[in-house]
């Protein structure tokens, strides 16, 4: 039970401090005691807990763990974490017992009644390591039904009726002045997520290494899988009642917001080739696809990116290196100054499935072919929308030119 409450004091902890200090050292020893002390008045309504003497003792130590990692890792601080805990915690916990920790967690979480971006991802990261296979919605359905939800107090309850009721009349009001009011937005979220892709591909990861002047070229298969919800910012769209057309101005930074949750995994691992000096200078290193860029089948709001080939694992594979032209070798600077040898390393491995992620996520977001079909599902997707609310649209245009904020919304 002790060994359960540190689990929970380490994790709380962590998500508590990113969440508000971003980074340890942006906290003074003054603010440590001050976060210790609020940490505490999370974690004492626990009924299962309430036992345990000398809670800040627990904090105190899960406080310098903490730190002991992020100045151990100047990056990729939440993978070491998550890594010690399934090494030293998970494997050691009842189901039952891994979905009650993931439930505090949401519980103090949602301390302030609203979860950030930062918090999403950290539930669901936790969730994968415990093995739960389930999207945020999910973990939040699961919570509802939990004995932590928190219930709603009358003050709460006062504010929530009459923040309604200041909607209900707002919304009254705008709905009788939308024939005037032509760029109407009727999205109240601050991003919308209209489709949804499971994907499921092997990824190429080739290195080089040198062992008494002979280089040699190792390669390895891994598999990533998982879920891409497609989305995009609402105040980003202009609607014109009077032509009944919707513009998007495109994001320069990306023209669609795309979230992905996934596992990877080593699926293979070839012996490694030697090579000539000249070889070994031009090889690249890196990830690729394999069978190049993502091909999708998709229907009207759900989707499923398969691969077009499969990498032959045998002697296609283990022969020879494979060509950088036939899968789109991606070079990334982490790889420097890694040290590579026979067999991957926990570092290399967990190294090359942080970079499968990113490279499943530039695909998925940059990828011409992909970019096309959320044009064409966000098209089908706001003229149902809008249709809802009682207006038309019947053209949608995709605009790179900026959005002018001051106009009349």
């Amino acid at each position: 039970m002790n060994e359960r409450f540190y689990l929970i004091s380490l994790l709380s902890t962590y998500v508590f401090l990113k969440e508000h200090c971003q980074k340890i050292e942006n906290c003074s020893a003054e603010k440590r005691s001050q976060n210790v002390d609020r940490i505490l008045k999370l974690l004492q309504p626990l009924e299962n807990y309430v036992h345990i003497p000398d809670k800040v003792d627990f904090i105190n130590r899960a406080y310098d763990e903490i730190e002991s990692i992020w100045k151990t890792n100047k990056s990729g601080q939440e993978t070491a974490l998550f890594k010690q805990v399934k090494q030293l915690y998970a494997s050691d916990l009842k189901k039952y017992e891994k979905r009650e920790i993931l439930n505090i967690l949401i519980y103090i979480v949602m301390e302030d009644d609203k979860v950030s971006l930062l918090e999403k991802e950290f539930l669901l990261q936790l969730a994968s390591t415990f093995g739960f296979d389930e999207d945020f919605k999910q973990l939040l359905a699961i919570y509802e039904k939990s004995p932590f939800k928190k219930p709603f107090s009358i003050k709460k309850m006062s504010i929530i009726v009459g923040s309604l009721i200041l909607i209900l009349l707002i919304g009254i009001y705008l709905f009788s002045q939308k024939i005037e009011n032509n760029n109407m937005n009727i999205f109240k979220e601050q991003r919308v997520m209209f489709n949804k892709l499971s994907f499921n591909r092997f990824i190429i990861y080739k290195n080089k290494f040198t062992v008494e002047s002979t280089h040699f070229a190792k390669q390895a298969v891994f598999n990533i899988s998982g879920i891409a919800q497609i989305g995009f910012d609402p105040h980003n769209i202009k609607y014109d009642a009077e032509s009944k057309t919707l513009t998007y101005y495109l994001p320069k930074k990306a023209p669609f917001i795309v979230e992905i949750t996934s596992k990877t995994l080593l699926v293979d691992e070839a012996n490694p080739v030697p090579l000539k000096e000249k070889e070994a200078e031009k090889m690249s290193i890196g990830l690729a696809l394999a069978g190049g860029l993502i091909g999708a089948k998709v229907g009207n709001s759900i989707g499923s990116v398969y691969p077009n080939q499969l990498v032959k694992i045998g002697a296609t594979f283990t022969g020879g290196v494979i060509g950088s032209t036939a899968a789109g070798i991606i070079s990334f600077n982490a790889l420097n100054g890694l040290q590579v040898s026979k067999n991957i390393s926990k570092k290399e491995k967990v190294l090359v499935m942080t970079k499968s992620k990113e490279l499943i996520k530039t695909v998925l977001t940059f990828s011409d072919e992909l970019t096309s079909m959320y044009e064409e599902n966000f098209k089908k997707y706001i003229k149902t929308k809008y249709a809802s609310e009682g207006l038309s649209v019947e053209k949608v245009i995709f605009s790179t030119e900026k959005l002018d904020r001051k106009a009349k919304q």
